[in-house]
């Protein structure tokens, strides 16, 4: 015979114990998606720095060849995936001075690149790579102070942080 009082064992979880483990997962989320954002970022960055590495080797093999920069990279004997990249290349006013190259991935529409060996003469812009990051976007400024290796810009103007890339 049974008793009446027997109790009835149940298996599965609580809802506390279920509320628990989802507050984990969420914690644990909210840690890793800043990190997996910045490893993203920074491998786009590392594209930019590339191609705007290649477009200054191409503009000099250029003008090796020709004795003035261009403004056309159709010019150049170097192709780009252009779909995701915004190139600049010197405007024919400054045809004169040496190449002075930026690329924006449309991606991440508030950080650049810049590759030049001289601007208005001024030789202090020799083989100078940087990192800008618009003072709106904190990510855009976490990126280049990350990639940078430094918290503070090097220059800046309104709108602008500038960091110098070794």
């Amino acid at each position: 015979m049974r008793k009446k009082n027997a109790k009835i064992k149940k298996s599965g979880f609580t809802l506390i114990e279920l509320l628990v483990v989802v507050l984990v997962i969420g914690i644990l989320a909210s840690v890793a998606l800043p990190q997996y954002q910045m490893a993203v970022d920074k491998a786009r960055f590392t594209q930019l720095l590339t191609a705007t590495t290649s477009l200054k080797q191409a503009e000099e093999r250029f003008y090796l060849a020709s004795g003035k920069y261009t403004d056309n990279i159709n010019d150049l004997d170097i192709k780009f995936d252009t779909s995701n990249l915004q190139i600049h290349l010197p405007s024919e006013g400054t045809l004169n001075n040496p190449a002075i190259i930026w690329v924006k991935d449309k991606r991440m529409p508030n950080v650049m690149t810049y590759f030049g060996t001289e601007f208005s003469g001024n030789n202090s812009w020799n083989n100078r790579r940087m990192c800008f990051a618009y003072k709106t976007n904190a990510r855009a400024i976490r990126l280049c102070q990350n990639v940078a290796k430094k918290k503070t810009a090097d220059m800046e103007d309104s709108a602008i942080y500038k960091y110098n890339i070794r």
